[in-house]
């Protein structure tokens, strides 16, 4: 995916790309990974991969203040969606 194609990606997805949102914004990188593997080049899906590696990194070292069932059930899901893609990527 072109870097002009991700950018309108993230300004129709711009509430889902903020950074304050980290579990959210992990699943819109994984709508965006979802929709961007069908068209990458080779060096285009390594850098997806390097993306994913550090979001996926970013997830496990997450604190949160919110340790309701709700919050940390969206963490686990998207930090074992983020493996998943991982491991279908290489």
């Amino acid at each position: 995916m072109s870097d002009k194609a991700f950018e309108a990606f993230k300004k129709d997805n711009n509430h889902a790309m903020r950074a304050d949102y980290i579990t959210f914004g992990a699943l819109a990188i994984i709508k965006w990974v979802k929709r961007a593997w069908q068209v990458a080049t080779a060096a285009e899906r390594k850098r997806i991969a390097d993306i994913l590696e550090t979001r996926y990194h970013e997830l496990s070292q997450l604190k949160t203040d919110d340790n309701s069932d709700a919050c940390w059930e969206d963490y686990n899901y998207s930090q074992k969606e983020i493996a998943r893609l991982l491991k279908s990527l290489k």
